[in-house]
């Protein structure tokens, strides 16, 4: 019993069970002129199509499902389908594309007291909104004076708030059909089946169920000891969909220590320098007093002539130091070239004391070219190649290709694959602006940010320790699109 200002009223009691089909619909409202129509019946499937049956088990309309409509899950059931009704073919049946399919129930309401009032809402759906076979307006209509009935999101429980959520399901322990055993003889394997109905029991889950009693503050009703020997729990199926779509937003993180070509960290990485790769052409490797042999390019300056018959400049190396040896030692080996498969050697062992080197060899000459990492701004102070130490020079990456000229000459280039400015913000939120035609939608290229999410969705890209701006304005990469 509840008290409303000075009355008391009483405890109300609300019943509800599936409706009947009730009788086929009349012929103007089932008119198949494809207006809208709204069909009850009981849903059911017949050699492969969706029917509405009346009372009688006669089928009535075929249904077709429209957008975002299951009518799996409501097989079997009493239902009210919206949706156009078309005319079917000569002799069949029409046609029904639902747009909307909603389960019918009776509703009793009734006073919980010797003689007290009873109303019935026969026929109501629940959730349907401005339906006329809602709950909310059928109550309304027949001016209860039992109850008010509202109807509110049946998700709004369920609001996920911003953030990580953990979710729990538990159920009550009771009797299941087409699981439970009735009229079962008794065995120690098999407790007796009882109908549900009074408190809700579950099993016990350690760390998430809550035992007691009265006396310690929880109610009967609760958490208790699952029995040895019981049966498992029958299978449940827990759906979880969208009931509605509203514009949002999001942040991704990305880590601090990322590969250097997604942006070094400053005070902490080597960047690369401005402008293309060194680059030697048409060196050979015979004889060495050669101009072009490959030692003397890459560590003098020289003037070369391009393939098109042009000349640039080329030389001494910034990055490395070749020399000849007489052998690979242990630790190394020695790569043949040209270089193939892969096309691009790095540096190797490059550490404290140690600089990183590489070693080259010519299968058709007697000839090993070691090529160390070199520090350049001491080789120009002392006037002589210095070699550098440490794990930097590992990124120095070779490539040596053969030359369209014929045999014995090569191509042969030399780059520092260090970090760039910190771009890795860019690289993962994807092109300056959202994609708005098809042909740039469909156009080749790997997808950022901006362009996979959803329209109506503000994104921004962050990295830590990066100095995210906290209270800057909104920048067209956090503007929805």
């Amino acid at each position: 019993p509840a008290t409303v200002g000075e009355v008391e009223t009483p405890r109300v009691r609300v019943r509800v069970t599936e409706a009947a089909p009730g009788d086929a619909p009349s012929s103007s409202e089932a008119l198949a002129d494809g207006g809208r129509r709204r069909l009850r019946g009981r849903l059911a499937e017949d050699e492969g199509h969706w029917v509405l049956r009346d009372g009688a088990g006669k089928a009535f309309s075929r249904v077709l499902p429209g957008t975002a409509i299951r009518l799996s899950w409501h097989a079997g059931h009493t239902v009210a389908a919206e949706g156009e009704l078309h005319e079917g073919e000569p002799g069949e049946i029409p046609t029904l594309v639902a747009r909307r399919v909603d389960r019918l129930y009776d509703v009793q309401v009734r006073e919980d007291a010797e003689g007290g009032a009873a109303e019935t809402f026969a026929g109501v759906s629940i959730g349907s909104g401005d339906a006329a076979d809602s709950l909310p307006r059928r109550a309304a209509a027949a001016r209860s004076r039992l109850v008010a009935a509202e109807e509110e999101d049946r998700a709004a429980f369920l609001s996920i708030p911003r953030g990580r959520s953990a979710w729990t399901y538990v159920e009550c322990h009771g009797a299941r059909f087409d699981h439970a055993p009735f009229d079962h003889p008794p065995h120690r394997d098999v407790p007796p089946t009882r109908f549900p109905g009074a408190a809700c029991l579950e099993r016990g889950i350690y760390d998430v169920s809550r035992f007691g009693s009265e006396a310690t503050g929880y109610a009967h009703g609760g958490a208790v000891f699952a029995g040895e020997g019981q049966a498992s729990s029958p299978p449940v199926q827990v759906r979880a969909a969208w009931t509605r779509h509203a514009p949002g937003a999001f942040d991704l993180l990305l880590p601090a220590v990322l590969p250097d070509f997604l942006g070094g960290a400053f005070d902490g990485s080597r960047f690369g320098g401005e402008g293309p790769a060194e680059r030697y052409s048409g060196v050979v490797t015979e004889p060495e007093a050669d101009p072009d042999h490959i030692i003397t390019a890459i560590n003098g300056a020289r003037e070369a002539v391009l393939p098109d018959g042009s000349k640039e400049k080329q030389g001494p190396s910034r990055l490395v130091i070749a020399r000849r040896v007489a052998r690979v030692p242990i630790g190394f080996t020695g790569i043949p070239i040209p270089l193939r498969r892969p096309r691009v050697r790095r540096l190797l062992l490059g550490r404290e004391g140690q600089p990183a080197r590489l070693y080259l060899v010519d299968p058709d000459v007697p000839l090993i070219i070691e090529l160390t990492a070199k520090d350049a701004v001491e080789s120009k102070k002392q006037g002589k190649p210095v070699e550098s130490p440490g794990a930097w020079g590992n990124a120095i990456e070779v490539e040596v290709s053969p030359t369209p000229d014929g045999p014995g000459r090569f191509d042969v280039s030399v780059r520092f694959a260090g970090g760039r400015a910190e771009s890795a913000r860019k690289a993962a939120l994807g092109a300056d602006f959202a994609p708005t035609t098809a042909a740039e939608i469909n156009a080749p290229g790997p997808v950022g940010v901006l362009h996979a999410k959803a329209a109506g969705v503000a994104a921004r890209v962050l990295r830590e320790r990066a100095g995210a701006p906290q209270d800057s304005p909104p920048t067209q990469q956090e503007r929805p699109s």
